[in-house]
């Protein structure tokens, strides 16, 4: 023999893989287990509309769209349809170094909510023009959306 230990009975499925896969399973149940404990909260209001100006300002359209009100979606489908309307597959990267949008200098501040509607008040510099502008959102399926039609 030259020192290698030999399990004797074989025993197959118990070696190294059987400890894998129970640190695995294990490590499964934990990530499972913590998930639980997270505290999940949706954006509000502010966090939102901030979030709007940001898709925006990257002419993320489909992000856009996510943060937009039904409603307001059917606008925009509409208004795009004749150009193919909006996809993970329009690639507007090419426009993006054209358009410099610094939201920098612009607050969010919720003026007033229910548990369906909000009006969030967007004020200061946006590349340097002078905004005050009060935005409308509406709370769908759980989350806070910009919803310029007002329904």
């Amino acid at each position: 023999m030259t020192g290698r230990l030999v399990e004797w009975p074989p025993v197959y499925g118990l070696g190294t893989s059987f400890i894998h896969r129970t640190r695995l399973i294990v490590w499964l149940i934990v990530c499972v287990a913590l998930s639980g404990c997270a505290n999940v909260e949706t954006a509000g209001p502010a966090e939102t509309t901030r979030g709007w100006y940001q898709a925006i300002a990257a002419l993320d359209l489909v992000r856009v769209k996510s943060l937009t009100c039904a409603a307001d979606n059917t606008a925009i489908d509409e208004a795009l349809a004749p150009s193919g309307g909006v996809s993970r597959d329009v690639d507007l990267s090419g426009l993006r170094p054209r358009v410099d949008i610094d939201l920098s200098g612009l607050s969010f501040v919720e003026n007033g909510s229910t548990a369906d509607r909000a009006v969030v008040r967007v004020t200061g510099s946006l590349s340097g023009q002078q905004v005050a502008q009060d935005v409308h959102l509406v709370n769908q399926d759980g989350a806070w959306r910009v919803c310029t039609s007002g329904n």
